[in-house]
């Protein structure tokens, strides 16, 4: 299932980021410099375009099967803010799974310093994640995590399990 078909779409914008872990090759820099010249110019580029010729040149399917596990973490400040991983391949659906782990980790509930994201990890045929922003801004600044598009995002995301 491709990412596409996960993100919970309601006519707004989604904020969702892609990543992959990979050795590089004179074909990986290339599919790289060619990416970055597209965004940089602001050419249409779309998730499943830019999927399909990674695809194709590395001769790798990616998003396929069940995925590895999920966390919850802060946009540009994973590590150091500290992901949250509610769920495990083999543990059931991820929602309940979300929900107790908020509980066990209540510094997600509060206001915000960066937007949090659902990560939803691969590790087969290479590292590979996609990432869901399910933030909403603060009105005092910063930002909130969403309940509601996150679970819109697991409920979707239910169908990779």
């Amino acid at each position: 299932m491709r990412p596409s078909s996960v993100l919970p779409y309601d006519g707004g914008r989604i904020s969702a980021f892609i990543g992959m872990r990979l050795e590089f090759s004179d074909e990986i820099r290339s599919l790289a410099a060619e990416a970055a010249e597209l965004f940089l110019s602001r050419r249409p580029l779309s998730v499943d375009g830019l999927l399909a010729e990674t695809e194709r040149r590395l001769g790798l399917r990616l998003f396929a099967g069940e995925p590895a596990f999920m966390e919850l973490g802060l946009i540009n400040r994973w590590k150091s803010f500290g992901g949250l991983t509610f769920w495990r391949r083999g543990e059931g659906y991820p929602s309940g799974k979300f929900t107790e782990a908020l509980a066990a980790a209540p510094r997600y509930l509060g206001k915000l310093p960066a937007p949090p994201a659902i990560e939803t990890a691969y590790s087969a045929p290479v590292p590979h994640w996609l990432g869901v922003s399910v933030a909403s801004p603060s009105a005092e600044g910063g930002y909130l995590l969403d309940m509601k598009a996150a679970a819109a995002y697991l409920e979707a995301a239910a169908a990779l399990i």
